[in-house]
């Protein structure tokens, strides 16, 4: 276990599956029907199972396809999240809930790029799997039990020229557009890890507004 591995571990200690069932729950109870809320907590679901598609994969090829699938949904998922939701964070006064919300994406950004360097069926990869995961889980748990409930009363935070209404509708939202532009370019997700470094600008022209 490297350095990093053994940093993020002791930062991130796992949330019990009764928590984390008891947080979706409510927030599933505060979601309505198609709103920004309920397909965030699809978006979720669908990177929980893609990461128990990893796992169950025991040939090299079938995982390595089963990682890029994960980065597909993990990477595109952090786009539409930083485009839209972390604004309306720091813009509804949590500016602490978007910064940390930057920082965890950002790590797991990190972890997700170390996979690709690892035989995938290594014990280092099993390794770096685990706490890419546990800090992915986490990190769902945080916005789930707490940080999307202090910003659904708030219906619609106006963010920009956008909204949280504007997450798209189906699986993965790519986009280095304004929020209100999401739907439109949901199926460029296969290039959101190429394009995700230009989000950072607007990392700091967010937590500075």
């Amino acid at each position: 276990m490297s350095i990093v591995d053994k940093a993020i571990a002791a930062v991130t200690p796992p949330v019990s599956q009764e928590k984390r069932q008891k947080a979706r729950s409510e927030a599933r109870a505060a979601a309505e029907p198609g709103d920004w809320l309920s397909q965030i907590l699809d978006h979720h679901e669908q990177i929980e199972a893609a990461f128990a598609a990893v796992k169950a994969a025991d040939i090299a090829d079938e995982r390595r396809r089963a990682e890029k699938r994960l980065a597909i949904l993990l990477t595109g998922h952090a786009m539409a999240e930083e485009a839209v939701i972390y604004p309306a964070f720091a813009q509804a006064g949590k500016k602490g809930h978007a910064t940390t919300a930057y920082t965890e994406q950002a790590a797991a950004k990190m972890q997700l790029a170390a996979l690709e360097n690892l035989p995938p069926l290594s014990q280092d990869y099993v390794d770096k799997l685990s706490h890419l995961e546990g800090a992915v889980l986490t990190h769902v748990y945080q916005e789930e039990s707490d940080w999307f409930l202090d910003l659904k009363p708030t219906r619609r935070p106006k963010i920009r020229r956008g909204s949280p209404s504007a997450m798209p509708k189906n699986t993965v939202a790519t986009s280095t557009t304004t929020p209100a532009k999401l739907n439109s370019v949901r199926s460029r997700a296969p290039s959101a890890r190429r394009r995700g470094s230009k989000l950072s600008g607007r990392h700091a022209d967010v937590m500075t507004s």
